[in-house]
């Protein structure tokens, strides 16, 4: 895409464009990051550690390129995530 900005001399559209690709790169690892701590804290023998088996399909689908289903996973994972911690550690149902 980039190079192709160049060629027609839409150098600045280009550079915007690498800009833009870079800054969603370095959030998606944050994220990615943040999910994997949060995951790993699970303990092994907890029901709930079947989280860590669903993000690593997560990131396995963004890896191949399947981002719909990947994100739908992740808003299911990361709903269910919130639902365990406000039920098991803050106490409220």
């Amino acid at each position: 895409m980039a190079s192709a900005l160049i060629r027609h001399g839409k150098h600045r559209l280009a550079r915007n464009y690498h800009q833009a690709l870079n800054a969603i790169t370095a959030y998606n690892t944050e994220i990615e990051k943040c999910w994997f701590q949060e995951i790993a804290q699970l303990p092994q023998n907890n029901p709930h550690a079947l989280f860590r088996d669903i993000y690593f399909q997560v990131v396995g689908l963004f890896a191949v390129g399947r981002y719909a289903e990947a994100l739908i996973l992740a808003m299911g994972l990361y709903e269910n995530l919130l639902r365990y911690f406000v039920q098991e550690k803050v106490g409220l149902s």
